[in-house]
């Protein structure tokens, strides 16, 4: 589980999952190494998907952000 944050004193952070596919139903894992091969054309897409986990209180209004960092080796 993630969490988007805001600077809103009152904003509570909203827990949230990142998924591999538009339907979410592929988790991606935090901090787990995921392998994979690069095509040929050497371009690769990392599609991204988020779904914010059910939540007991309605959010306060604002901008809530999160920073995923991802790191390619080879």
């Amino acid at each position: 589980v993630r969490y988007l944050s805001t600077r809103i004193p009152s904003g509570k952070p909203i827990p949230y999952r990142i998924h591999a596919d538009a339907a979410r139903r592929v988790p991606l894992p935090v901090n787990v190494p995921l392998s994979g091969r690069v095509p040929d054309s050497g371009s690769v897409d990392l599609p991204l998907y988020g779904r914010i986990e059910p939540l007991k209180d309605i959010p306060a209004v604002g901008r809530y952000t999160d920073l995923l960092k991802v790191t390619v080796t080879w």
